[in-house]
């Protein structure tokens, strides 16, 4: 047990002392949430708890102890014991039902005193609004809920469902893993509880649809941070849906004004729709029947907006009036899909009223972007700010403050906080005007305040009015009452971004009055409320996905704008289990730009390069930049091209060819990069022009760069100009500490107009042992062709070492027909890194593909973990021209269907698929007449689509079974019943699993199972694919089967030693299996599998006394206890180094 002591301020309890901090220990090394298993048909989850801390906490009425989980929050309900528990959003199929098993656990009874935990659990109480006194709020003790002799009834796992947000269905989880006696004092704690939720009847279709026709890569990156279990593979080819729609609706009066600030955003890559009120309809009605039109047209090729500016104030643009307070809110117009609180759009507003007030919001907004501040070193200054509340200011206010400055602004980051916390920072308001009078780049206040001011320490209106931070304009951020309450002449928030040549670039506050835990949760991330906080012990929150520190890697991973900023602090809201997560979608609002990327500290330069010049006729221009960056090509104020630059720093625009000669405008922005913008000649193709049209490394045996590897670049020059190039020279330049250019030239000799030229192995390169994993570097072609040269750039990655070793290499097998043998062998991490892993059974070096054949299947074979299209074709031969109204296709256990087409070819028209999707389903099409008529006549055939998946573990043959039924108009019977046969041509070898996890330097022992059952004497090959998720590491062991009459894999037998099989064969439902031994043997193992390999049964014999013959009586249960199913199994008899299998055959 450890203690020390804390003090802290809670709430209604005037000063809290807490001390003896008591802490429960458990087996977890460290606590946490982990998915075992996630996909569409349902979430597998692991919790674990390493210790549970307590404080005893004095209030004013009596003490208490309060029981804390790292990463937890508590229950809610006031006056009731306040427990701690885990919630987590997630995603779920449109259409499916949630069930809930708790499929393993493991608790634990514990007293509290003797634990050293001596008073009652503290009870909850309500949220607090900053705008209450604590001194008139109630102390909530429910004594009755303290008089119960029992635990609760409360379900361990629970789920809710939240609503819709932009094509994701979002449910709230929440595991209560602490459950309270008051009266014994006893906690019973599930320190380990494994959770399958299963997903059923959910339509996977539509759920793809749903999240194509809005894919959003903003969004993307607040689900990835927000959503538990959301997956990026769910989205098919994300760098298409460029470029992002960005609807402006605006007051007429504003056209002129706007055109600049329009311009700008076409340029950095937006496709601008701008609306304004005279056209559309200036009411709220209308505006909101016109952005809904827009978000409903998206399709899965051109997905629904992403952003939405309103111009103007509400006289302008009329707000609404929200639902769970007294507060104006514009949520609704961004309210666009089921019927919740939760948004598909970043919404905002440049609030004005007049022409005056718009054009400094445009200017500074402009300037900002564009990067166009005289000094931009004020970027790497901020002001973090905990208010003054003699209640919360120590804990809440310093709690969120502290968290901000430990993780995130602060030098490690390149900027400098001044930092202003309870009680020091009443005494400072001077220093801190000063501060952003100076120039900083971000400033933060959490306490309280007005619809005009922050309160304590003070800072006003007029305080706005009187900066001097001309060209050196923040975002602004108020956790506090009122400051966004734009119902009024001008609020603080307006006031920010309406001062002209000082003030902001954007504000974020609330409508109406914020609450102090809320506010919390929505900076720190939901958990237990402390003075230092750390990112272990919380949630998600505002301030993570700003910075890129816990392996926030890619675009997908960050925030990047401040709308992104405040709906991770809502979502934070709704992980907390707070009663007002409805209130904060409301009132939270941006005044300023919905797409705005705040600079956090000074931005470094982007690294690009790019040709000086478009050729006309040209259909591509490649453009190298940090990873993630956006790239925009634009002429005229029309998109050209637009792309997102992927991992290796490189972008391909794509784009009709240019037919006059001119400007384009090349704008490249990212998060914490100087936007680049620079003009591109578009110039006649005249004479020769070469350019790198592409290149092909060649590395080891796989298609990667890997560290300590020899490299062969095959490369192919393109001459896109009207004339020949002769005496074409290529040399390479790499500059990189770890790459060792070995050939630098090669001689491509003439390159003919309007060609290509390839030479392979043309040029060739080390990589040195010690290269760091993902590594990104460039290599410089200077092409030369008598007086002409060309520059181009080649950009690479090199990747750590295989981080897999198989041992052994290869499988060398002789079996005799009907015979099942089961090997062993290694795979093993030979890198630090945990390694998810995936193995499949493959024919050697091929794929598979589902061609031809005859209800039929455009299949007759398959392989296992595949996902691929078979196609069926329906027949109707029917003697007396009966039409086909329904066909029914059931699929078995491992063949998931993912999607179908209707049946489609009957001149009635078109089968219906009915949508079901899953493992093991059956799948109807139906269709008929008003008049019951079917609608495949007679000699008519039709065809269907359907998509599905085949498990990794499945073995032996598929069998598909239908039924086809006619209308009834003609004679018996009206339904044909027949079966399908696919047969899976590896059926001689399975894997006992096909997925796992390796940690750092770890070994698996893996088995393998060869089965000739069915096999004709020959030989036969395939291999084993071992893979990270990625296939970016992988293995490959050949596998060769010979199958004689005797057979090398069973153990000479020696003399005395007989395995004589079983009887009866077939049997039901029991046989005797039978043996005799040699008298040195002692111990004899006898053991059944299955035909894919798998122990079910097994048996120790004592074999000590030596009797002529021993027997065995299998009752065809497994160790279990349970009945096995119909099929063949094996009996392996093992001794010492011996083993004799014997096929056995169970007919029931």
């Amino acid at each position: 047990m450890k203690s020390k002591l804390l003090v802290l301020t809670i709430l209604t309890f005037c000063l809290i002392q807490l001390w003896s901090v008591a802490e429960i220990s458990f087996s977890a090394d460290r606590t946490s949430v982990n998915i075992l298993q996630n996909n569409n048909h349902g979430l597998d989850l692991q919790f674990n708890i390493a210790e549970i801390n307590s404080f005893d906490i004095k209030t004013e009425t009596g003490l208490f102890s309060q029981l804390e989980i790292d990463g937890y929050s508590h229950t809610t309900e006031p006056g009731f014991p306040k427990l701690p528990v885990q919630r987590k959003i997630i995603s779920v199929p449109f259409g499916a039902e949630i069930t809930v098993n708790v499929t393993d656990s493991q608790f634990s009874e514990i007293n509290l005193n003797s634990r050293g935990i001596l008073f009652d659990i503290i009870p909850a109480q309500p949220s607090l609004s900053k705008s209450q006194d604590p001194a008139d709020v109630k102390f909530n003790y429910n004594s009755r809920a303290y008089t119960e002799n029992s635990y609760d009834s409360d379900k361990l796992v629970q789920v809710e469902e939240l609503g819709i947000m932009r094509g994701e269905r979002l449910f709230l989880i929440t595991f209560k893993p602490v459950k309270y006696n008051p009266v014994s004092g006893n906690i019973l704690v599930y320190n380990q509880v494994n959770v399958n939720l299963q997903f059923i009847g959910g339509n996977e279709l539509i759920s793809t649809y749903m999240r194509e026709k809005t894919y959003s890569p903003y969004f993307q990156s607040l689900f990835k941070k927000t959503i538990f279990n959301y997956r990026e593979d769910q989205v098919r080819d994300v760098l298409t849906k460029y470029p992002v729609k960005y609807i402006i609706v605006s007051d007429p009066m504003f056209a002129d004004q706007l055109q600049p600030f329009i311009e700008w955003k076409i340029q950095s890559g937006f496709e601008v729709i701008v609306a304004y009120t005279d056209e559309i309809g200036s009411t709220s009605t209308a505006i909101k029947a016109y952005i809904q039109d827009l978000y409903d047209a998206g399709t899965p090729d051109d997905p629904a907006p992403s952003f939405l500016l309103f111009v103007g104030d509400h006289q302008q643009i009329p707000a609404y009036s929200g639902s769970t307070g007294g507060h104006v809110t514009d949520l609704n117009y961004a309210k666009l899909d089921g019927n919740d609180f939760y948004p598909e759009i970043y919404y905002a507003r440049f609030s004005a009223q007049n022409t005056a007030q718009l054009q400094p919001q445009i200017d500074k907004t402009l300037m900002y972007e564009k990067y166009e501040m005289p000094d931009p070193s004020y970027l790497g200054e901020v002001v973090m700010i905990a208010g003054m509340d003699s209640y919360h200011g120590s804990t809440w206010g310093n709690g969120q403050i502290t968290y901000g400055t430990s993780y995130y602004f602060n030098e490690d980051h390149g900027i400098e906080s001044h930092t202003y916390l309870y009680p020091q920072s009443g005494s400072n308001s001077g220093n801190i005007i000063n501060n952003v009078s100076d120039g900083v780049g971000y400033i933060n206040y959490t306490a309280h305040g007005s619809s005009t001011s922050w309160s304590d320490p003070s800072f006003t209106i007029a305080n706005i009015n009187s900066l001097q931070n001309e060209g050196k304009y923040p975002l602004a951020v108020g956790n506090c009452c009122l400051t966004n309450k734009f119902e009024i002449d001008t609020c603080f928030g307006e006031a920010w971004l309406r001062a002209e040549n000082k003030g902001s670039i954007g504000y974020i506050g609330g409508t109406n009055s914020t609450y102090w835990d809320e506010d919390y949760w929505w900076g720190v991330g939901a958990g237990t409320v402390v003075s230092n906080p750390t990112y272990e012990s919380t949630g998600p929150g505002a301030y993570d996905g700003l910075f890129h520190d816990y392996g926030e890697e890619t675009f997908a991973d960050w925030y990047v704008t401040g709308t992104a900023m405040m709906y991770a602090g809502n979502m934070a809201v709704v992980e907390g289990g707070s009663g007002m997560i409805n209130y904060y979608w409301e009132i939270y609002a941006l005044m300023g730009d919905p797409s705005l990327t705040a600079y956090l500290g000074v931005p470094l330069e982007n690294n690009v390069s790019h040709s000086e010049v478009i050729l006309m006729g040209l259909d591509t221009f490649i453009v190298t930049a940090d990873p993630y960056s956006y790239v925009s090509l634009t002429r005229n104020n029309e998109i050209i091209a637009t792309a997102l630059v992927d991992e290796s720093g490189s972008a391909n625009l794509e784009f009709t060819p240019f037919t006059t000669p001119g400007d384009a405008d090349l704008v490249i922005t990212a998060q914490n990069r100087q936007p680049y913008i620079e003009s591109v000649q578009v110039i006649p193709n005249d004479g020769p022009y070469l350019v790198i049209n592409n290149y092909i490394p060649y590395a080891g045996d796989d298609d990667y760069i890997e560290a300590g590897e020899s490299v062969t670049l095959t490369l192919s020059l393109e001459n896109v100009g009207s004339v020949a190039a002769t005496n074409v020279e290529v040399s390479a330049i790499c500059n990189d500490e770890y790459i060792t250019l070995t050939d630098s030239s090669e001689n491509f000799g003439t390159c003919p107009a309007n060609d290509i030229t390839t030479i392979e192995a043309a040029l060739a390169f080390d990589v040195s042992e010690i290269t760091p994993d993902q590594h990104d570097f460039d290599i410089i072609i200077v092409i030369t062709a008598d007086d002409n040269s060309w520059e181009d750039v080649i950009n690479l990655t090199a990747y750590e070492q295989n981080v897999f070793s198989v041992n052994p290499e290869y499988f060398n097998v002789e079996m005799s027909p009907d015979e099942m043998i089961t090997d062993i062998f290694s795979l093993i991490n030979t890198s630090p890194r945990v390694i998810n892993y995936t193995i499949r059974t493959q024919e050697p070096f091929n794929g598979r593909e589902m061609t031809g054949s005859y209800i039929t299947c455009s299949t007759d074979e398959f392989t296992p973990g595949e996902t691929v299209d078979w196609y069926f074709y329906a027949f109707n031969q029917s003697p007396d021209n009966e039409w086909i109204t329904d066909i029914t296709i059931d699929f078995p256990a491992g063949v998931t269907v993912n999607e179908a087409t209707n049946f489609s070819g009957g001149s009635g028209g078109e089968l219906i698929y009915d949508e079901i999707t899953g493992e093991a389903v059956s799948v109807n099409w139906h269709g008929e007449t008003a008049l019951g008529y079917g609608l495949i006549h007679g000699d008519e055939s039709a065809t269907a689509l359907v998509n599905v998946t085949t498990t990794t573990e499945f073995a032996g043959n598929i069998e598909l079974n239908y039924e086809i039924v006619g209308d009834g108009y003609g004679a018996e019977p009206h339904s044909v019943t027949g079966t399908m046969g696919l047969e899976y041509p590896l059926s001689w070898v399975s894997l006992a699993t096909s997925s796992g996890t390796l940690n750092g330097y770890e070994t698996h022992e893996i088995d393998i199972i060869f089965n000739t059952e069915g096999l004709d004497i020959g030989s036969y090959e395939c291999e084993l694919f071992i893979s990270d998720v990625e296939e970016r590491d992988y293995k490959r062991v050949p596998v060769n089967l010979l199958v004689t009459q005797t057979s090398s894999n069973d153990t000479e037998i020696p003399a005395g030693i007989a395995h004589h099989g079983n009887h009866p064969n077939p049997f039901n439902p029991t046989t005797t299996i039978s043996f005799s031994v040699d008298k040195n043997i002692d111990e004899m193992i006898v053991e059944i599998y299955n035909i894919r390999g798998q122990l079910i049964k097994d048996y120790f014999i004592d074999t000590s006394a030596h009797l002529p013959e021993y027997n065995v009586i299998w009752n065809g249960n497994d160790n279990a206890g349970s009945k096995v199913a119909s099929g063949i199994y094996f009996s392996r008899l093992r001794a010492e180094r011996f083993t004799s299998t014997k096929k056995m055959i169970l007919m029931k």
